[in-house]
């Protein structure tokens, strides 16, 4: 135990695997970036290069629950109810008078 009343070992200490790691390490190819992109190409044959603007989570098929809310949606309105502040969905949907 030293002064500071740390009981486990630092990496200072000497308890690292980094000088394993650089033993265990493959000598790496030298390419130019021409040959690396001609390489990526052909890891990827079917890749068009197209670019496309979907981000986050991409669904296949609206279910049934998603068309019910949507349909929820159009008929209902989230709003004040009394004058205590109390808020909740009211039916605003439906045929005219």
């Amino acid at each position: 135990m030293n002064r500071s009343g740390q009981r486990f070992k630092t990496i200072k200490g000497g308890d690292s695997c980094a000088h394993m790691w650089k033993a265990n390490q493959k000598p790496r190819e030298t390419l130019t970036v021409a040959q690396r992109q001609q390489r990526h190409k052909s890891n990827h044959p079917n890749d068009k290069n197209i670019k496309t603007n979907q981000r986050g989570v991409t669904w296949s098929k609206k279910t049934e629950r998603d068309k019910k809310l949507e349909e929820f949606h159009k008929n209902h309105i989230w709003t004040y109810t009394d004058m205590t502040l109390k808020k909740k969905w009211v039916y605003i949907g439906g045929e005219e008078e």
